[in-house]
Parts: structure tokens; C-alpha cells; sequence
């Protein structure tokens, strides 16, 4: 008598009880079978949130990169409608009787402009009303004033320019004008034009260029020479005192094609960091960025960027490589796109889209666990 015999000859006499096993090792074969497919459409439901959320995410930094990319749009659009309008009053100005003011009129107490005053924001005294006109080492003035008085209308447009940068159309009465250029402060803080022939007017006046300041052979002017665009620098520490700023520069031709000079200006970190590196209702960003198309840091959403103090006026920073090397390499081959990656011990999202006219790029650092939180 074999062992199936046995338990066939005990099924037969306990049939009662071996149907209740039957149905039981059913029942449990069915349970599993109904948890694991339970588990299955939980892991399904889970990883469709998180898709949704990423692609929602994406979509955020998509968005966020079009407003920035726009954002500097229009402040190129000002810095070539301003470089035109120096070249009209240049080649086609009507005759004008503006009052200009050489740098020694600004050193002069007996001179100054009639609006010169300390300003809480520039930390010196400027003229908000009248630019100033400082001539290169071995210019002599006589030589540049009749140029310069056919530019001296430009002091309107100088200040306009500055006041259009500020986001927003809304009109403004001109007390609150003079307290946006004098102490809140508004994206763009300088404006100057260098003329090849070696004079420079910038705005706002102040009298504290050195005698031996040449336009001609600052970083901003090389930035823009001989170039056709407006061209984005690397950021500098500004000889003037705001801190970290930003360049951008454009050539000033006349009709014929000509190189006049170079249309600069210089828009602060603060304020950039403040209008396109701070997404809101965003969760989770650790840190934003603006990188170059070499996937170097531009502009980041932190001030804390260790700054030699010691190095040469208006020298330009070295750029540092951001720190996610796929990231880099995807960026360089022109790529939008996400990352997910391990940071000291913990998941980190790194989102990165182009802007189309700057070619650089606006990229996201966000905490893996914040993001799928905002789910639950």
C-alpha cells in the first residue's frame, strides 16, 4: 500500500472535510492572486501619478523658461531701440540747445546738474535728469562737443530705457519714477554708449570715472564691437559698486554699415534672480539656474557666490560647470529634457529646458519627495 493509496483511501472516507480543504487552498490561491493584481494596479496608479507630476513639472519649467526667454528679449529690444536712437540723433537729429555735462561739471560742485544727489541705491551722488560725458585719456573735447550735442537728447531715452526694463506697462508718475531709478532700483542699472572716436556717455550721471577710463578697451565694449545682435557677457563685479551684474552689449552702424561704437548696459543678479529665477507656487526647488550653452552657471537663484574681491575691476567670472555632468552632456548636444539623480543620499530631480533666442538654458534642482507629496 503506496502513499497515494493512503491518502486516496482517507479522501474517500473523510470526503466532508477534504471538499473544506479544497475550497480553502481555492480561496487562498485566489486571495493571493487578487492581492498581487491589487498590487499590481497600486504599483500601475503610482507610477502614473508620478509620470503626471514629472510631466507636470516639466511643463511648469517649459513655461518658466518662455517667460525668462522673453524677459530678455525685451531687454534686448530696449538696448537696439536705444542704439538706434543714438545713431538717428547721430546721422538725422534736428538741431537741439540740451544742456550735456562733461564728468569735471560732475566733480565740480559749482557745475553739477541741478537734480545731482546722493542716491540710497547707487550709494553715490548721480544725476537721474542728465548723463555724463567723459572723454578717453588724449580726447580732447573740443574735438567730440559738437558729436555729443547732437546726442544730448539721448538723456530722455536713457532714462525711459531704464524705466521700460520694469515688468509690467502701467503708467507712472514721475515722483514714482524717480524712486524706482534712485532707490527700489529696476533691472536695468547702467546704460553708457563708447564711441570709437573715445568719448562715452552713460546714464545715470555720476563723476566717479577714473581719468584714465577708456571706453574703448572696457570688457563691454569688446563684448559688443564689431558685431551684429545683442550679445550676453559673462557676469562681473561692477566697478560702480551693485555688486554682481550682467552685460549686454550691441554695435551702434550707421547707414552706410559703418562702426560707430558699442550701446552697453548691465542688469543687476538681484533683480533677475527676483523676476525669473523665483517660479511661483513652485514645491520643492532647492535651487534654479541659468546656464550657458557649454552648461556653465550663468546666473543661479543663490547669492552666496564667492566673489574675489581682489580681482580686477569689471573682470569677468569665471563660470562654473554645473554640477551634474548628463545634464551637461545633454545640453551641449542642444537637449531639453529631466534627470533623476542621487545626491548625498537623497533623490533630486534636475528639470532643464531651452530658451530659443538666448540658447541658454533654465534649469530646476527639485526634491524628488516633495514633488510626489504634493500627490498624497
Amino acid at each position: 500500500d503506496n502513499l497515494p493509496r493512503k491518502v486516496l483511501r482517507w479522501m474517500a472516507k473523510h470526503r466532508q472535510l477534504t471538499v473544506i480543504m479544497v475550497m480553502m487552498v481555492l480561496l487562498i490561491s485566489s486571495g493571493i492572486t487578487i492581492w498581487s493584481l491589487h498590487r499590481e494596479q497600486e504599483a500601475l496608479k503610482a507610477a502614473q501619478i508620478r509620470e503626471n507630476k514629472l510631466s507636470h513639472l516639466q511643463a511648469e519649467v517649459s513655461a518658466q523658461a518662455h517667460y525668462i526667454d522673453s524677459h530678455f528679449l525685451r531687454l534686448e529690444d530696449l538696448a537696439v531701440s536705444l542704439a538706434n536712437s543714438a545713431m538717428y540723433l547721430i546721422q538725422d537729429g534736428p538741431p537741439n540747445k540740451e544742456r550735456f555735462y562733461w564728468i569735471e561739471a560732475f566733480q565740480n560742485p559749482k557745475e553739477v546738474p541741478p537734480d545731482l544727489k546722493y542716491s540710497k541705491l547707487y550709494q553715490k551722488h548721480v544725476s537721474i535728469k542728465y548723463p555724463v560725458v567723459k572723454t578717453a585719456p588724449g580726447v580732447r573735447k573740443e574735438d567730440v562737443t559738437p558729436l555729443m550735442q547732437r546726442l544730448a537728447p539721448l538723456r530722455h531715452h536713457f532714462r525711459k530705457t531704464l524705466l521700460d526694463s520694469r515688468p509690467g506697462f502701467a503708467p507712472i508718475l514721475v515722483s514714482e519714477a524717480d524712486r524706482l531709478l534712485t532707490v527700489h532700483g529696476i533691472p536695468i542699472r547702467w546704460a553708457f554708449i563708447g564711441l570709437e572716436v573715445g568719448v562715452m556717455y552713460s546714464y545715470p550721471g555720476k563723476g566717479t570715472y577714473s581719468d584714465e577710463y577708456d571706453p574703448r578697451v572696457r570688457p563691454w565694449y569688446e563684448l559688443g564691437a564689431h558685431k551684429h545682435g545683442v550679445h550676453w557677457g559673462n557676469p562681473y563685479l561692477d566697478i560702480q559698486g551693485l555688486g554682481l551684474v550682467l552685460p549686454c552689449a550691441t554695435s551702434i552702424y550707421d547707414r552706410d554699415n559703418q562702426f560707430y561704437g558699442v550701446l552697453g548696459m548691465d542688469v543687476t543678479f538681484s533683480d533677475i534672480i527676483e523676476d525669473n529665477l523665483t517660479r511661483e507656487g513652485s514645491v520643492g526647488v532647492i535651487e534654479s539656474f541659468l546656464l550657458d550653452g557649454k552648461g556653465r552657471i550663468v546666473v543661479r537663484s543663490r547669492l552666496d557666490v564667492d566673489v574675489d574681491k581682489e580681482s580686477p575691476a569689471e573682470a569677468s567670472l569665471q563660470l562654473e560647470t554645473f554640477h551634474v555632468e548628463e545634464v551637461v552632456k545633454a545640453i551641449q548636444n542642444n537637449k531639453s529634457g529631466l534627470r533623476e539623480i542621487g545626491q548625498s543620499g537623497k533623490s533630486r530631480i534636475i528639470v532643464f529646458y531651452q530658451m530659443k533666442s538666448l540658447k541658454w538654458y533654465y534649469v530646476e534642482e527639485v526634491d524628488t519627495s516633495a514633488i510626489l507629496k504634493t500627490f498624497e
